[in-house]
């Protein structure tokens, strides 16, 4: 599995009079005349032989080289992810839907739940034992590192900081948490020898804790989860001041997984809303995945994104999406074998009880607030895209900056992640899909009439966008590199007046008006997140073979644009392409 961890190169410091080069053409499209020259006086000051930049460039210098084998960014990328003290629920956790056409009516949704959780069980073992083929990108290995964080981990409020824990390694006597009408079960999936239990076995477990026809209690002991963090905190700690829920929290966080069986929804996008936020009562969105099955067999993924991205995730998606398709003809055998569980009982004191109330109150009206809709493209995918001769996501950013200046009349800064697991530890860089050659091309689109001139305009996006994609993948992009040298003023420069991270041109770079991310996974019918800003869209897509899954989510008085940017998404999809052909 780590094979090749070895021979991966350190994440780079990229220069800085580079890094400063490659900023001012990021803001140029994002900013006024006026802005942008007060910047350059800005980051001219910033850059002198004696000006902070330097310093604080060394200062990042010497701090990496502390540690040669460890990626310079990876202790601010987790404290960025830990300190966080907003809920985690819509800011930081992400869900995917799968398709389910070709098992839904071969499975009961306990049989799916099932085959999930094997599968999920089996994965923990590989990379416990270190059994796991590495990942590969583009013929080159990738980091496996994020893998361990993936399973039997948790997240756990703190006062300032969260924790970040990873369970015993251990194949004896796993097991995950189900949540089945705001209560929570412990469902063993291996036993004292380490041998997983057969899919019809688990099944059987959870047909018969269905059967059990529990009440819903008052408050899920989840609703916590739902909290800003410092909340959290709060009711986690009155919590451990109880033996048996001390006991119960240990429990949950040491599982390798919870799993949660919800109801029947009627249509698509309550389907979306419930793996997004869900009404909070049978959830746990500290655990680091969430399984959610419904009863009518839809499966799918709420994920905490402190320990690991996405890309990690769905390598671990598709796989479990392989085996039930694999699997379903399994559920014949009538050797079944007792698979032990037991259910949590909690002491919740009146005052818990309120904070719980409270919490879960909170969170329906932030889930309230929220719209969010799946609205896919089904003319044409990637293939079609690449017959055109364009990159498709370079393809795709490039129609969605069309949309956003058709919707909105201007342009705003668009977030897109790109991964660095190339480098050793490397998470994430962020690229900026609005250039200059984009806004010319959106700018001058619906009144050039000449085809010649508009195809050039789009190959001129789409190179500017390509390269600004390789910059991030070489380590040399810009954002995190800012983000490093921000952190370096705040722990060694504080009193420093000049700050370019305080300038009105960083600020509305780093305002994410529209956050987007991108799967490749045939397998997953949908993902997302939420917005990012007040007034902004979160935009989870998938660029399939034959078609663009699009999913959105924004504030509910956003609605009409929401709709709107996704109606000249289409449009601007096809209008591409025609000028293409």
């Amino acid at each position: 599995m780590y094979r090749y961890n070895d021979t991966l190169a350190k994440l780079p410091i990229p220069d800085l009079f580079e890094t400063i080069r490659e900023y001012m053409e990021l803001i140029k499209p994002l900013v006024t005349e006026e802005e942008y020259s007060k910047t350059q006086n800005v980051v001219g000051e910033f850059i002198e032989p004696d000006g902070l930049g330097v310093k604080l460039q060394d200062r990042l210098i010497s701090s990496s080289n502390s540690d040669t084998n460890k990626s310079w960014l990876k202790p601010m990328w987790d404290e960025m992810y830990l300190s966080y003290r907003g809920p985690l629920v819509l800011n930081m956790n992400y869900y995917a839907v799968m398709e389910n056409e070709a098992f839904k009516d071969k499975l009961t949704y306990s049989q799916l739940m099932a085959l999930a959780i094997v599968k999920s069980v089996q994965t923990y073992f590989s990379i416990n034992d270190e059994s796991m083929e590495p990942d590969m990108g583009r013929k080159v290995p990738m980091c496996m590192n994020q893998y361990k964080n993936t399973l039997k981990a948790v997240r756990i409020p703190c006062k300032d900081e969260d924790l970040y824990r990873l369970g015993e390694d251990s194949k004896a006597n796993n097991y995950v948490m189900l949540l089945h009408m705001g209560r929570t079960f412990q469902v063993f999936v291996s036993d004292s020898e380490g041998n997983i239990y057969s899919p019809e076995s688990i099944s059987a477990a959870i047909d018969k804790i269905v059967e059990l026809n529990l009440e819903a209690p008052k408050c899920s002991i989840g609703a916590f989860t739902t909290a800003p963090r410092d909340i959290a905190a709060d009711i986690y700690e009155g919590l451990l001041n109880d033996n048996k829920n001390r006991h119960n929290l240990d429990l949950i966080n040491d599982a390798v997984l919870v799993v949660c069986l919800d109801k029947k929804f009627n249509t698509e996008s309550d389907l979306i809303k419930a793996f997004l936020l869900s009404d909070g009562s049978n959830r746990y969105f500290d655990k680091s995945s969430q399984i959610i099955v419904t009863e009518d067999c839809q499966i799918g993924f709420n994920n905490e994104h402190t320990g690991a991205d996405g890309t990690t995730w769905f390598s671990i998606m598709d796989s479990i999406y392989d085996y039930i398709i694999s699997n379903t003809h399994i559920f014949t055998s009538k050797d079944v074998h007792e698979v032990p569980f037991n259910h949590l009982d909690w002491n919740i004191s009146q005052d818990i009880e309120l904070l719980l109330s409270n919490a879960i109150e909170a969170h329906r009206k932030i889930a309230e607030s929220i719209y969010t809709q799946t609205k896919g493209f089904n003319t044409f995918g990637k293939e079609h895209i690449k017959s055109l001769g364009v990159s498709p996501d370079a393809f795709f950013h490039i129609a969605l900056q069309l949309a956003q200046y058709r919707t909105f009349n201007s342009l705003k800064s668009t977030y897109e992640p790109v991964a660095m697991r190339e480098y050793r530890e490397g998470r994430t860089e962020c690229t900026r899909p609005v250039t200059e050659a984009v806004k010319t091309l959106v700018t001058q689109f619906d009144s050039c009439i000449d085809n010649d001139i508009l195809k050039k305009l789009i190959l001129d996006a789409v190179n500017a966008h390509i390269s600004r994609i390789k910059t991030c993948q070489s380590g040399n992009g810009v954002e995190r590199h800012l983000y490093g040298l921000s952190k370096m003023q705040q722990m060694y420069f504080k009193d420093e007046t000049l700050n370019l991270f305080d300038d009105a041109s960083y600020k509305k770079l780093k305002s994410d008006f529209i956050s987007t991310s991108g799967l490749g996974s045939e397998n997953i019918r949908c993902f997302g997140f939420g917005p990012v800003i007040e007034d902004g869209f979160g935009l989870g897509y998938g660029i399939k073979k034959h078609n663009i899954a699009l999913t959105i989510s924004t504030k509910k008085d956003n609605q009409d644009h929401g709709e709107r940017l996704i109606q000249n998404l289409h449009k601007a999809f096809n209008d591409i392409a025609k000028i293409l052909v």
